[in-house]
């Protein structure tokens, strides 16, 4: 049996989008008969989140914090006597299992050039095959003036380093072929697991609404989102599950109460099953993606698992979206990010139910095809072992 190990994230099994794509990536290859290790080096979670042990199975994914413990101290030197000791602990675990030959390969997924260059070289030293995940294209970011070098390190040279790369676009592929070319290379997108949407039902309120998921640091789109909504004049509602930092959210419930935008509900830190059963209810899903180069290099998670929610989607026909899905066949696509043109979208979704039931079919049918993690975890573990 073939066993890998994936490092550099410090948060499984809880977490957002990249942790939700490990777990998925994961989860495909123990299906091909691959053992799968997630070494977290530290723990950043809080202490009310008691449910994490530091170490563990999820899902069938065995798991471990090599510090000792999943949670944050609060105590600074605490912390980094932690993280001291995760980096030996992690490392002792790397030289003994490849020592026993039980682990064949690394992948990594990092967010920044000194980790994705210090694993890469481990990897080498103890003969592992490293395979990099690059789901963004960093130097897009504003990570500030301290991050703009690590970032175009990152972008430039990470397949450099590593033996084989998975990215989660396009644009990132191409990338990756104008620096390094030759590097082997498998495109995955944004995956989800479908069977988990089929066991939950739609989130019935009494009433129909529209529903915005993401972080209220992209306040911008949020703005965006609230703007266009409060031009289609109309009773259909609309719910944002945004999570983030407080003053964000809190930055979020001002301007819609300086708007004056009514029949608007915002959820935060709610259970998975909710958000499923929310997406399910829905009368659309919206994601409008601006025309710059971080929302072109990426790929939303939560794009696949609005395709698994059978409802349909209102986007732009940018980046990753131009790639599956046209307007008016398996997707409502603005041309532009311009408000009144988002906002006819959403009319359009409203005043013709028929068109948007078969849109909602057909996005479903295009995520089964492309976003499903099993579908794509088979032409992985070939990648990984076999090529």
């Amino acid at each position: 049996m073939k066993k890998i190990i994936y490092v550099g994230y410090p948060s499984f099994p809880k977490g957002l989008a990249q942790v939700q794509r490990q777990l998925l990536i994961a989860k495909g290859l123990a299906e091909h008969n691959c053992k799968v290790l997630v070494l977290n080096r530290y723990g950043v979670h809080s202490q009310r989140e008691t449910e994490i042990k530091a170490e563990g199975c999820f899902e069938g994914i065995d798991y471990k914090y090599c510090s000792g413990t999943p949670f944050r101290p609060t105590s600074f030197i605490r912390r980094n006597i932690l993280k001291i000791k995760g980096l030996f602990i992690e490392l002792k675990t790397l030289i003994k299992e490849r020592r026993k030959k039980n682990a064949n390969a690394l992948i990594i997924t990092c967010n920044n050039f000194k980790g994705i260059l210090y694993y890469t070289v481990l990897a080498k030293i103890l003969n592992y095959t490293s395979v990099v995940d690059q789901v963004e294209y960093w130097s897009a970011q504003d990570f500030g003036r301290n991050r703009k070098l690590d970032s175009y390190l990152n972008d430039r040279y990470y397949g450099y380093f590593s033996d084989k790369s998975i990215v989660i676009s396009d644009f990132l592929m191409t990338k990756l072929n104008e620096n390094q070319p030759g590097t082997a290379a498998i495109k995955i997108p944004a995956i989800c697991d479908f069977s988990l949407f089929e066991q939950h039902k739609g989130y019935v309120n009494g009433s129909q609404y529209f529903l915005y998921c993401g972080s209220a640091a992209y306040f911008e789109v949020i703005r965006f989102v609230l703007d266009a909504y409060a031009l289609i004049h109309s009773t259909t509602a609309l719910v944002l599950v945004i999570s983030g930092d407080l003053k964000w959210i809190g930055k979020v419930k001002r301007y819609i109460e300086t708007s004056n935008i009514q029949q608007v509900t915002i959820k935060s830190n709610i259970p998975y099953s909710e958000l499923v059963s929310l997406y399910k209810g829905s009368l659309a899903l919206l994601i409008p993606l601006r025309p710059n180069l971080q929302d072109t290099a990426r790929f939303p998670h939560k794009l696949g698992e609005y395709t698994a929610s059978r409802r349909p989607i209102i986007s732009s026909n940018i980046g990753e979206v131009k790639a599956y899905f046209k307007d008016g066949l398996n997707a409502f696509l603005c041309e532009d990010f311009e408000i009144e043109a988002y906002s006819q979208k959403m009319r359009e979704a409203i005043e013709y139910p028929e068109k948007r039931e078969l849109i909602a079919s057909r996005s479903f049918d295009t995520g089964m095809k492309d976003f499903d993690y099993r579908k794509n975890s088979k032409e992985l573990y070939q990648f990984i072992f076999e090529n």
